[in-house]
């Protein structure tokens, strides 16, 4: 009977602690993630003068990504303004003339969006959400060269702005009020970027999947 007892009395406050980690502080937070950035095949097309349309496709490195928000928490749900970067360098190019070679530069997306999430409270510290957003997103290519191109022609370096959107689904783990550790999938797409380079106008379809660990600090 006095196990019992103590066992209780021992297991008490480690339980009320956890309860109280398990509900994050309403007010205006400020959130930091880093992690990977995964951009899949991506399709470039244009018409030629002369020659007709045209579609290539380019594969892409596994890159990195870096997002920052400020935001309030209403309880159960969140409303935020985030800024985010990421950056992936070129594989290769399947090219309908050239066939497949190799390529140098890089793709950076830099976002302005505006999210919304839905927190999912329960007695645990772990909290899942989902979200979703709106908003802007620069593409630069930079630097682009293929392997077979001559060595006097220049580089591709363009950009477009576009509308933006992105889906979020996540899990928090509560450690105080005040602070919470995320761990995050998202994925970012865009319309399609209008470009133009040496050779004339191209479009370029661009999206991304995140994989993100972060820190979120309630005031």
């Amino acid at each position: 009977m006095k196990k019992k007892i103590f066992a209780l009395l021992a297991c008490g406050p480690l339980a009320f602690a956890l309860a109280g980690t398990a509900s994050a502080q309403q007010g205006i937070y400020v959130s930091g993630n880093l992690g990977i950035s995964i951009v899949g095949d991506q399709t470039v097309s244009g018409v030629d003068e002369g020659e007709g349309p045209w579609s290539d496709e380019t594969s892409l490195d596994t890159g990195f990504a870096i997002h920052g928000a400020v935001g309030y928490n209403f309880d159960i749900a969140r409303a935020e303004f985030e800024i985010g970067y990421s950056t992936n360098d070129y594989d290769t190019l399947d090219s309908q003339d050239y066939g497949q070679e190799d390529l140098d530069g890089d793709l950076t997306a830099t976002t302005f969006m505006a999210n919304a999430y839905y927190d999912f409270k329960n007695s645990s510290a772990f909290q899942p959400y989902v979200g979703a957003g709106i908003g802007l997103a620069i593409i630069d290519i930079n630097d682009l060269k293929g392997s077979s191109w001559d060595a006097d022609e220049p580089a591709v370096n363009v950009d477009d702005t576009v509308f933006a959107y992105q889906i979020m689904v996540g899990v928090a783990y509560v450690i105080n009020p005040n602070i919470s550790i995320d761990l995050s999938y998202r994925y970012l797409g865009t319309s399609d970027p209008e470009m133009t380079d040496q050779d004339g106008d191209f479009d370029y379809e661009f999206s991304e999947h995140n994989i993100l660990v972060g820190l979120r600090y309630t005031f």
